[in-house]
């Protein structure tokens, strides 16, 4: 539990780190747009800028992604640390059943609810 939590703050704060310098990127791009008295030419600068925008950019949201899945499966590991407790009580019961003799020859069946 506790390495899919570290994993969790880990990736949030690799998002933080990759949005900020994503910002900072951008930023730079938009004033290179926008210099006063400067004629709008295309240069390898403003090229290379764009192209760092669009990486930071893909990279949070493999990030996010990446995240998304650490949650999902923290909280099915949650869901099943919750539910192993009442699930050994039942089957506790059904063996003391079968070792009294009264479930010889039985089939128990599971339902996904464990009820």
């Amino acid at each position: 539990m506790s390495d899919a939590e570290n994993e969790i703050r880990r990736l949030e704060d690799a998002i933080a780190i990759k949005v900020n310098f994503s910002k900072v990127a951008q930023t730079r791009l938009e004033n290179r747009l926008t210099r006063p008295n400067e004629e709008m030419c295309q240069d390898n600068v403003q090229f290379g800028l764009q192209d760092e925008v669009k990486q930071l950019g893909a990279t949070t949201q493999a990030l996010q992604d990446k995240l998304r899945q650490q949650q999902s499966v923290s909280s099915s590991l949650l869901f099943m640390y919750i539910r192993v407790p009442t699930c050994q009580g039942k089957l506790e019961k059904v063996r003391e059943f079968e070792w009294s003799g009264k479930g010889q020859g039985k089939i128990f069946f599971w339902n996904s609810q464990g009820k």
